[in-house]
């Protein structure tokens, strides 16, 4: 089983702590503050990856259950040309697409969205966020 958190990590794999009530870079920590925010606001759970362990561990069923994680760059900043890196790279672009063209801003905005957030603000944010 793998779930993603809704968290961003920088380079040392450090949360990204951000104030949702400023509009400035960083912008996609930005961003997922305000999503985590605003799907908490409505009763959601966006911890799901830091709580799987402990849910299927306590399930009789499963047996030697294990966490590991995984850690896949937002984008293609890792330096080094080793095959590590170029896979972690990869990965990066992948994920970067799917942000920016997949379903993953629109989606959230919509929550946003329904939570109040200013749209003129969200459009402002799609567009930083998908053009960086």
């Amino acid at each position: 089983m793998m779930e993603f958190g809704f968290q961003v990590y920088d380079e040392n794999k450090q949360l990204m702590v951000v104030s949702t009530s400023s509009m400035e870079p960083p912008w996609l920590p930005r961003w997922m503050a305000l999503v985590y925010m605003a799907a908490g606001k409505r009763g959601g759970c966006l911890d799901a990856a830091g709580k799987l362990h402990g849910w299927v561990k306590d399930i009789p069923a499963f047996t030697d259950v294990v966490h590991t994680q995984f850690w896949t760059p937002s984008s293609p900043w890792l330096q080094g040309d080793d095959p590590e890196t170029k896979r972690l790279n990869e990965l990066g672009i992948l994920m970067n697409e799917d942000i920016k063209v997949g379903s993953f801003l629109l989606l959230r905005r919509k929550l946003l969205i329904s939570e109040s957030f200013v749209i003129a603000i969200l459009e402002g944010w799609t567009t930083t966020i998908t053009e960086r």
